[in-house]
């Protein structure tokens, strides 16, 4: 485990890259292809509606222009960007890891979706000129080791008057050195983070970069049985695994990590532990900006 924030910063690409290629399958089998990222799920709903709830409740404040031209950073295995893809006219969806956009290619040729190109790039050396309506970054900044060039990034790849979508994964402004030490370091060195962002930070970022702030909206309590039903749903995997199961998550582009496979497991099977002892101790913070390229 990781636990060095500086460590973890300086090498993201290949902190990122080995932490999917090894969690990616895993992901699929415990909590399904399409579980992508924590949502509302109100009394009463399927997991299954309750995402689709989650989603529909965003494209309803971010507002749906058919014509529009989207992209879609750190696509991961692209279920989000199909989504995407039922509502404008074309989505650009970028993610660096081999891996994952060879199941989202797979799965767009199945599918027959002509609407959305898989690019294989790093967020943080995109230059696309003024070329999209919208950019939606989902769950993918505590991964980025710069968030505001991340901004400054997305901002550039912005028509004027366009939109950046971004739902973030926050720490609380003020963390003691004991929560700080025990529970954040360990939550991003599991979830392969090279570190979480304040929101006060964001907000100097948005003023810096003259980012207009049309909407904010605070999910964290509203996520509250999205996080926990991935706690219990991990334990009875768990508690049934075998040898036989445990080989379905396994694939070629993990024998680099043979001889610490199983220090690489139980540091990742840690995941949800520490999720569960962030968001319970009041140390995730997930907000819902749209912000307008004035």
């Amino acid at each position: 485990m990781e636990l060095s924030e500086t460590k973890r910063t300086k090498n993201y690409k290949s902190f990122v890259t080995d932490y999917y290629d090894l969690i990616t399958k895993g992901y699929r089998e415990v909590w399904g292809s399409d579980y992508f990222h924590p949502h509302y799920w109100p009394d009463g709903m399927t997991k299954e509606g309750a995402l689709e709830y989650h989603h529909n409740h965003i494209f309803e404040k971010v507002g749906v222009n058919p014509n529009a031209r989207v992209a879609d950073f750190g696509c991961g295995i692209g279920a989000f960007s199909f989504l995407l893809a039922e509502k404008y006219a074309h989505v650009t969806a970028i993610n660096s890891n081999k891996k994952q956009l060879g199941i989202a290619r797979k799965t767009v040729s199945e599918r027959k979706i002509t609407n959305v190109e898989f690019i294989e790039a790093d967020i943080m050396e995109l230059s696309y000129g003024e070329k999209f309506d919208v950019v939606f970054i989902i769950d993918v900044d505590p991964h980025i080791p710069n968030k505001e060039k991340m901004l400054e990034i997305a901002q550039k790849s912005l028509k004027v008057g366009g939109k950046i979508i971004l739902v973030a994964w926050c720490k609380p402004d003020k963390v003691t050195f004991a929560a700080e030490t025990l529970i954040v370091q360990p939550f991003c060195a599991t979830w392969g983070f090279t570190y979480m962002e304040t929101v006060a930070n964001y907000l100097k970022y948005f003023k810096k970069l003259g980012l207009g702030v049309n909407y904010y909206e605070d999910l964290t309590f509203g996520i509250e049985k999205s996080v926990h039903q991935g706690y219990r749903d991990f334990l009875s995997k768990v508690n049934v695994f075998g040898v036989e199961d445990v080989a379905k998550v396994l694939d070629f582009s993990m024998i680099k990590h043979i001889n610490t496979l199983w220090d690489k497991a139980h540091d990742v099977s840690q995941m949800v532990l520490y999720s569960q002892a962030a968001y319970d101790g009041g140390l995730f913070i997930y907000p819902f900006y749209i912000l307008e390229k004035k």
